[in-house]
């Protein structure tokens, strides 16, 4: 048949692949057991460590691990490629399974174009991609997720003519692969095509039992194999589960929840709206055009054929309706058939909308939009457990414990190195998780995996060496990982603070309709339906701020006076506070409306200045208009470009978008602040109750780890600190540098444009003779007629005032050589007080063999007192890891590049 008007392969393949990745990445996981009972013991074969079920102690061994070997070449196939953490194995492994999911599906779309209907496959196609349960469903590790994908390899051979060449072992090799090394449960999709081929084809019914068993000694084999490996007796997985869940040999399912019988009938319309009610109506639309004899003599025969191919969706759906244990897993085997019962439903309906030929396509768009809003519903309201999990601070090994939520621990893999789970007793009372045995107890993985244990048991009892009494978990916890709804399991009334939050909706006070589909924030605050949240947080216990990254941002602001600005005042005063209080920034606060609108900072001044004197240098007329174009305030470009008169500091805030207002809470570890600081912001607000409360500068850091680092370096951050700066790629000769007699606004271009705070000032011959902050722009205000000067005389002015202030000369310039370890640079950071070093380096080849290293002091004793003013306190001998006055500048360390490093 030619398929015209049908999308290609890899149209196709290309559609559905990109909804599968984005599902990858972004949909939560939606099932505990996919984690406990196969993320994590992934996670224990490849990396030495996870939590265990009763499913994998040897004496039930319901679980396989040849499925997880499967799955554990996607991580060796990633090493081959570099050294990746176990976050980027984490998502690999879904958006290789998200991106088979999507093959799987094209070759059935294609299929049924060829063997069914062109109509009905574009509808399959529509219907697959607008799908929330195939969203989810396509990336999982879940063995359901396994054999739904390689099911339908079986189906779209199924859907082919009874005694098509390869029909029978195409869809016999499918079921057999999806049913033994999946799920056993998916061998009943294949029952309609297994009578089908028993009815129409009669006579070939003993070589297809043959190729049937066949097909399931084989993968049979194979799985048993490496299962009674690892656990070190003759095991069948597969059968081990039919026998528990099915003959309840050994337990009883319904020990873990049953289900009413509409169960699934409700899943359905969640997981799929408009597409289930589609498919519900397949069969008696059938029987309708059978009864009225539609189709015809000439395609009776095909009509008939199309009843086995709507039955797996309803043997499925009754066969699983009528156990008492439901899980909305289970349902997931017959997702792409409900999308084909639909799609059939569809074609059988087109007769009766000739007014509207488009009215399927219009059906499933709908079907989808309101699928693309269940979907943003999944992400946006129930994304925190993975999300909250990067709050954690990196360091050395900690204990995470989790109580009533420990169903949503999203997996070990997104934990940070060193760090394990444990849960605390809480109200539940069934049977945790425990832990695998330890390779050094066990010997080897395998050895791990066949240790017959006793606190396993299969009746779902309590079993309390695997919880933390509940009164320990001040004394055992790092940190505590917890939901808080307003009003109930409030943490913070037990004295626990927090490290970071991630907002989860409360969906038992939620309204169904407001928590099963995405409601823009406009949209939900006009509906009667409102809306529960809460927050899912991360509080660290008494042990955990033992590394100085883990230590709570308050602590570096208390009793800090913090300086602020009105935004009425004027562009003067704001700079006059700036130079009164030596600061670069300050919050600015509108009395009206008790907010703080933005933060005034020097290098909006200098875009400001740019901007208003830009015609009087070429290169920063440039640069005029395209600041004055990304201006995040129209009111402010249309005033500056149209020279109109405006002295308001407000209308300057986040103009050069350089370092915008950026708030923390108290208790946001210096963890996270540093990786702030590391992408180039300088300094951050702490704020509690809409209040200020002071502001964390990058210099304020710096002091605090050299105060306090000495006795919780870790072995990584020594060797980097005794590192040379030429190692670090520090000495790069490509440093951005101006002449004494270059104009000042010619120098505010190149800052602006190159997005730096510091420019060398170097002579004829190359020598670095001076410094241009962006700290000296503050004097351009008091000063008007500098900008119009040159840079040397900036920063003479700039030195003179300083100096005034406090009583004592400035350097011209700070320098080290490249072969200078960063502790040297570090140390000489401190002791100056600047912001930067220059690395510099001789002019000659005799100056540069002269040059030796020298022993450093040591870092200075934990709580030791460091003042600017005091050369005392941090000594630094005379050496060659000093610059020179007549070297040549080649490098620069400022305090980003610090920062950067020690959380690199």
């Amino acid at each position: 048949m030619k398929l015209e008007h049908v999308p290609s392969f890899s149209l196709a393949f290309g559609i559905l692949c990109a909804v599968r990745m984005i599902g990858a990445l972004k949909s939560p996981i939606m099932d505990c057991d996919e984690v406990f009972n196969y993320w994590e013991p992934l996670h224990f074969l490849h990396f030495g460590w996870g939590k265990q079920t009763w499913e994998y102690a040897p004496q039930f061994a319901l679980r396989s691990y040849w499925y997880l070997e499967l799955h554990r070449q996607v991580i060796r196939l990633l090493e081959l490629c570099g050294s990746p953490t176990r976050l980027q194995v984490f998502y690999s492994v879904r958006l290789v399974l998200g991106m088979g999911c999507a093959l799987c599906e094209t070759v059935f779309v294609r299929a049924v174009a060829r063997h069914v209907d062109r109509a009905t496959s574009k509808y399959l196609l529509l219907g697959l991609v607008g799908m929330a349960g195939m969203f989810h469903a396509g990336g999982a590790l879940l063995p359901s997720s396994f054999a739904m994908c390689v099911g339908m390899l079986g189906s779209a051979a199924a859907v082919g003519r009874p005694g098509a060449r390869g029909r029978v072992a195409w869809t016999v090799g499918g079921f057999a692969v999806a049913a033994v090394w999946g799920w056993p449960y998916a061998a009943i999709v294949a029952l309609p095509f297994a009578v089908e081929e028993a009815v129409e084809r009669f006579g070939s019914l003993p070589r297809s039992l043959a190729l049937g068993v066949g097909a399931v000694a084989v993968t049979a084999g194979l799985a048993m194999a490496v299962d009674s490996w690892y656990y070190g007796a003759w095991v069948l997985a597969g059968w081990n589960q039919i026998a528990y869940n099915v003959l309840g040999r050994g337990g009883d399912s319904t020990l873990y929840g049953t289900e009413p019988w509409y169960f699934y009938v409700k899943n359905g319309l969640l997981n799929a709206n408009i597409v289930m009610v589609l498919a519900m109506a397949a069969l008696p639309l059938w029987t309708v055009w059978l009864a009225l004899r539609v189709a015809g003599r000439s395609g009776g025969r095909d009509h008939w054929r199309l009843l086995y191919r709507v039955l797996p969706f309803y043997v499925t759906l009754v066969v699983f309706s009528l156990q008492p244990h439901k899980e909305e897993r289970f349902l997931t085997i017959v997702y792409p058939h409900m999308c084909f019962n639909a799609a059939v439903s569809l074609s059988l309906l087109r007769p009766l909308h000739t007014a509207c030929p488009r009215l399927g396509y219009v059906v499933l768009c709908l079907a989808g939009l309101v699928g693309a809003l269940r979907m943003a519903a999944l992400v946006r309201y129930y994304g925190a457990p993975a999300n909250v999990l990067l709050h954690l601070p990196h360091g050395s090994q900690r204990v995470v414990c989790m109580a009533d939520d420990w169903y949503r621990f999203p997996s070990s893999f997104f934990l940070p190195d060193g760090h394990r789970l444990q849960f605390v007793a809480s109200s539940f009372d069934g049977h945790l998780p425990g832990d695998f045995a330890p390779l050094s107890v066990g010997g080897s993985v395998r050895g791990s995996t066949a240790m017959a244990r006793g606190d396993f048991n299969s009746a779902n009892r309590w079993e309390p060496s695997h919880a933390v009494p509940a009164n320990r978990t001040r004394q055992v916890c790092d940190y505590f990982v917890a939901v808080e709804y307003p009003g109930r399991n409030q943490m913070s009334d037990d004295g626990w603070r927090k490290v970071g939050c991630e907002p989860i909706l409360d969906a038992e006070h939620t309204p169904l309709l407001a928590r099963v589909v995405y409601l823009p924030p406009l949209v939900a605050r006009h509906l009667p339906w409102k809306q529960q949240w809460g927050q899912m947080c991360v509080h660290p216990g008494l042990g955990a701020a033992t590394h100085w990254l883990d230590t709570p941002a308050k602590n570096l602001v208390e009793s800090q006076k913090v300086i602020q600005v009105n935004s009425t005042s004027t562009i003067e005063h704001a700079c006059d506070v700036l130079i009164k209080h030596n600061i670069q920034s300050v919050p600015l606060y509108d009395p009206q409306t008790k907010t703080y609108v933005g933060m005034f900072d020097l290098h909006d001044l200098a875009t400001y200045i740019l901007l208003k004197r830009g015609d009087q240098d070429d290169s920063a007329l440039q640069l005029q208009a395209a600041a004055a174009r990304s201006s995040n305030s129209g009111l402010a470009r249309d005033a500056i470009m149209m020279g109109k008169r405006s002295d308001s500091v407000s209308l300057l805030s986040d103009m050069s978008h350089m370092n915008p207002f950026y708030s923390v809470l108290p208790e946001t570890t210096l963890a996270q602040v540093v990786a702030v600081f590391a992408r180039g912001t300088h300094r951050v607000a702490v704020m509690e109750d809409d209040t200020v409360c002071g502001i964390l500068s990058q210099t304020r850091v710096i002091r605090y780890f050299f105060e306090h680092c000495s006795e919780t370096l870790s072995a990584k951050e020594s060797r980097l600190l005794d590192t040379p700066l030429r190692q670090l790629g520090l000495v790069t000769n490509d440093v951005v540098k101006v002449k004494p007699q270059s104009p000042v606004l010619q120098a505010l271009a190149l800052l602006e444009r190159w997005r730096i705070s510091s420019l060398a000032i170097v002579d004829e011959e190359d020598r670095i003779v001076g410094n241009l902050s962006v700290a000296d722009v503050k004097y351009l205000a008091k000063e008007r007629k500098l900008a119009s000067g040159t840079c040397m005389e900036l920063v003479q002015a700039a030195r003179f005032v300083q100096g005034m202030r406090d009583g004592r000369d400035r350097a011209a310039v700070f320098s080290v050589r490249p072969e200078a370890t960063l502790r040297y640079a570090l140390t000489k950071l401190i002791a100056t007080g600047a912001h930067r070093v220059w690395v510099t380096e001789p002019r000659h080849t005799e100056e540069r063999r002269g040059s030796v290293a020298v022993d450093m002091p040591p870092m200075p004793a934990r709580r030791a007192s460091v003042s600017s003013t005091s050369m005392q306190t941090v000594p630094i001998a005379p050496s060659h890891y000093a610059g020179s006055f007549n070297d040549m500048v080649c490098g620069v360390v400022s305090l980003t590049d610090v920062l950067r490093l020690l959380v690199d």
